[in-house]
């Protein structure tokens, strides 16, 4: 009788194992021209409002508009500029009130307006629009992984094999894989990184990987296992794949929303195991019947 379900167990489990797996989900965050912070599942290609911000931003308008949006995955909290260039930050909760962390002041002192945004190593970066200058604020956490600010750092952005203009600095979006290499898509369509692994000088690096005029203005955001690059227009509401070694952005067919995100900020994943499939529980319960016929028969011999 051990024997018995001894191969049963190992049948059942085999047949499992060929059956494939639902993929993992990938959730990717952003902030509307609502004022609403969407969570949209790229596998189902679908969006949803996870926070509705109004109450503490205001009604949707230009004057209201926030930006700037960036995702720490590891603590989940979501950063964002409000109209008044505040760094605030939702925690998650149904209860949060968005409380301001740095004051604008401090987040736009060169004068220039910060757009896109991206969260790296305990830091908030942004480029102040259409200047080549890439800010870092770091944050410093107490036990229950409350934020507080920490310093502002500027470093100049240069580019010495293929000049980049300070006008091509207006995005577009920006986003930081998990080596510490940020990507830039701007909005005549150029696309470029810069290694943020050495920060012991005050210049940077930045190499122009495609040149302006053949994607469109994209906001963008690496996948949660940072294996791929998604990309939105905001004005068409149009998904892409990019490709970081290239920059050429790949339509995704048929993957709309609309109205599009004002900026993208990260992704967060949630492994999701698949269930055995009706077809594949039904192979499966059928060869365990097999086998523990024949297992029956071999035991009356």
């Amino acid at each position: 009788m051990g024997k018995t379900r001894l191969l049963f167990a190992c049948a059942v489990s085999v047949a499992a194992a060929l059956v494939p797996q639902a993929a993992k989900a990938d959730f990717i965050y952003g902030i509307a021209d609502d004022n609403n912070i969407y969570q949209v599942d790229t596998n189902a290609e679908t969006s949803t409002s996870v926070f509705n911000a109004v109450p503490f931003l205001g009604d949707p308008g230009a004057s209201t508009r926030a930006n700037a949006f960036a995702y720490d995955a590891g603590r989940k909290q979501f950063w964002f500029l409000d109209s008044g260039n505040n760094l605030r930050f939702w925690n998650g909760t149904a209860t949060s009130t968005l409380p301001t962390i740095v004051a604008g002041s401090i987040v736009q002192s060169s004068g220039a307006q910060p757009a896109s945004a991206a969260f790296f190593n305990n830091s908030f970066w942004y480029f102040s629009e259409s200047v080549n200058t890439l800010n870092r604020i770091t944050l410093t956490y107490d036990v229950n992984n409350n934020p507080e600010f920490g310093a502002k750092t500027s470093f100049t952005v240069n580019s010495p094999e293929t000049p980049i203009p300070n006008s091509d600095y207006a995005f577009g979006d920006i986003a930081i894989n998990s080596a510490g290499i940020l990507f830039g898509a701007t909005v005549n369509g150029r696309f470029f990184r810069v290694d943020l692994t050495d920060l012991s000088e005050p210049t940077l690096t930045a190499t122009s990987l495609l040149a302006p005029g053949t994607n469109p203005s994209l906001q963008i955001s690496f996948s949660s296992d940072f294996m791929k690059l998604y990309g939105q227009s905001f004005n068409t509401g149009q998904w892409y794949e990019l490709n970081t070694g290239t920059g050429v952005a790949t339509l995704t067919t048929g993957f709309l929303q609309l109205p599009g995100l004002r900026d993208l900020g990260g992704a967060g994943a949630v492994p999701i195991p698949g269930p055995l499939p009706l077809a594949g529980a039904a192979a499966a319960f059928a060869w365990s019947r097999r086998l523990r016929r024949r297992v029956s028969q071999t035991n009356r011999r």
